[in-house]
């Protein structure tokens, strides 16, 4: 009787583990709608209805504010992490649900159980890196460890590190020269 009930018991935790995972995980459908949703400076181009001046001023305008997005939510992946180890509840007070563009260095590539990709960038602790899912598989081809990079994505809080969603790459530094003279520009 005992052994019925462990064996029931365990059958049951297992499957309410698989729904829960099923039903958190994203459809093949989310991915196309958060792909088209957004204009595109490539739209705007494109867009017959527009002239030639109007189509510049709308991409000055949004180029600019995506600069001043940057300039304002960018951390580096190392201090995100340890403000996350430091106070949780203080980190998650300023970053969580929040658009940020993190800057590091790959630790790792690779894909969940779910076949999720994500990228690993380097933390100061066993526990203390930073995981930013990303939706475009092309890009993450092109990357390689040790290369440091700029993504931008949603903060989701911590578990078992800082972790990121809807993540694109931004920004991919090919050499130490390349990063070196963007750190003497930003004054990092």
């Amino acid at each position: 009787m005992k052994y019925r009930f462990t064996h029931l018991f365990s059958l049951t935790l297992l499957s309410a583990f698989v729904i829960l995972a099923y039903a958190s995980s994203p459809s093949p459908s989310d991915f196309g709608k958060r792909k088209n949703k957004g204009i595109t400076e490539k739209s705007i181009m494109n867009d017959p209805n527009l002239s030639d001046k109007e189509k510049e001023e709308i991409i000055t305008k949004r180029r600019a504010k995506f600069d001043k997005e940057r300039e304002n939510n960018t951390i580096q992946a190392l201090v995100l992490a340890e403000e996350y180890e430091n106070n949780e509840v203080s980190a998650d007070v300023k970053y969580k649900n929040k658009i940020l563009f993190v800057d590091g260095v790959i630790e790792d590539i690779s894909k969940d159980l779910f076949d999720k990709i994500f990228i690993t960038l380097e933390g100061y602790e066993l526990f203390g890196s930073v995981t930013c899912y990303v939706n475009d598989p092309e890009k993450v081809m092109t990357l390689s460890k040790g290369m440091r990079i700029v993504v931008r994505g949603r903060c989701d809080g911590t578990l078992l590190g800082v972790n990121m969603n809807d993540c694109e790459i931004i920004e991919v530094f090919e050499s130490e020269e390349d990063a070196e003279s963007i750190d003497n520009e930003e004054g990092i």
